[in-house]
């Protein structure tokens, strides 16, 4: 009888271990930093860049270069979240995830007027990238190459889910300079050489699929 209570007591010891563990993403983002020294924590709320919700985002830098970027959702007329994300981005820049003001929204489909420089469109950026009239995340992902940074796209389910975009964030990668809702099309400008870009058009078809379009080279040198 003993040793049926102890071992009884082993399985209570380790499930109670168990179910005191994070999910499994916020388990991998612990895993990622729990060695490095945080060095900054910036916590933003923002109410205006969105009609449809609002956002809750914790951006935290760590030593190596990397960070964690944390996203709760909330419904317009409600206190209780609807939905919760954390994301990894690395090689960070010095400046970003440092200011609120850097969540900007595009929701509208018109690039606002910031100067946009080498396709950084700031640390979060809200928009529609599917065309269904719901507002889509975009976040910062690493410095990306030459053209600027890869952004992390994350599509507005119902109930105000959010889920990455795969082809977006491993095939677009850069945050489009040209958003044509009524063509379901969207640009993005690269760097080729000294003198040259080039141009990528993306189209997501009827059944909910991107393809590239065209892509072609443009030199500005001889403009």
């Amino acid at each position: 009888m003993r040793i049926l209570f102890n071992f009884l007591c082993v399985l209570l010891f380790f499930g109670c271990q168990n179910n005191s563990q994070p999910e499994s993403s916020d388990r991998t983002e612990l895993q990622n930093h729990i060695e490095f020294k945080l060095i900054s924590n910036l916590e933003c709320f923002d109410s205006e860049s969105s009609k449809q919700f609002d956002l809750k985002v914790e951006f935290l830098k760590y030593e190596n270069d990397s960070a964690a970027i944390k996203i709760i959702v909330f419904d317009k007329n409600s206190d209780l979240p609807k939905d919760s994300l954390t994301l990894a981005a690395d090689t960070i820049w010095r400046g970003v995830f440092e200011d609120c003001k850097n969540i900007r929204s595009y929701s509208d489909q018109t690039i606002l007027n910031n100067e946009i420089s080498d396709n950084y469109f700031g640390d979060l950026v809200i928009s529609d990238f599917n065309f269904d009239g719901n507002d889509d995340l975009a976040v910062f992902r690493n410095h990306g190459n030459s053209s600027g940074p890869f952004y992390d796209f994350l599509i507005q389910q119902d109930d105000l889910k959010f889920i990455s975009d795969q082809f977006l964030k491993d095939s677009v990668r850069i945050f489009p300079s040209e958003i044509d809702s009524a063509g379901r099309m969207i640009k993005t400008f690269e760097h080729l050489g000294v003198c040259g870009l080039i141009e990528n058009s993306y189209q997501l078809d009827g059944s909910g699929k991107w393809k590239l379009k065209n892509q072609k080279e443009i030199n500005i040198c001889d403009k």
